[in-house]
């Protein structure tokens, strides 16, 4: 575009993480109605994600880990439609996130999904991950991701939890 902005261009311009609330909204409007034409675009843009996974791990550069509602909304997916592909590309999200370089406890990317054992950073951001995280294990079983959702549950309840049940006022 003539403006200087473009398709995913900046990863704080949430473009993924507005995708996961679609693949979430179409997944209610199928149960709600019966109707495939919301979950129809949502499989569109599963396939632009797709894409985008797959670009990510050949060149190294990741531009969809933020607020990574996508998570959830890709498990939805599969709940609802039973393709097995949904899955695949939520586990395909947890190994590229990986790649990001540069990362930051903020986002909880400056280090590997599975050396995880504090919760940092973002508190909203950490709740999208580790909520997706935990519908991908509750899918798929795997034992590896248990052991990151306990260590990190265990860190947030016994270190970083208010007396009110808050967390997340501050960074740490």
């Amino acid at each position: 575009s003539g403006n200087g902005v473009s398709r995913m261009g900046d990863i704080i311009d949430f473009e993924v993480y507005n995708f996961g609330h679609m693949f979430t909204a179409a997944c209610v409007h199928k149960r709600i109605t019966g109707k495939d034409s919301f979950l129809a675009i949502a499989a569109r843009t599963a396939d632009y994600l797709e894409h985008l996974y797959e670009e990510a791990e050949r060149t190294g550069e990741v531009q969809t880990a933020v607020c990574p509602s996508h998570y959830m909304g890709l498990v939805e997916l599969y709940r609802v439609t039973d393709n097995p592909r949904y899955l695949r590309l939520a586990e395909m999200a947890l190994q590229v996130r990986d790649l990001v370089k540069n990362g930051s406890d903020d986002n909880q990317d400056s280090h590997p999904l599975h050396e995880h054992r504090k919760i940092t950073g973002h508190a909203v951001r950490s709740t999208y991950l580790y909520a997706g995280v935990a519908d991908v294990y509750a899918e798929n079983g795997d034992e590896s991701l248990s052991t990151v959702l306990d260590a990190v549950w265990k860190n947030c309840t016994e270190k970083k939890l208010y007396i009110n049940g808050g967390c997340g006022a501050l960074y740490t």
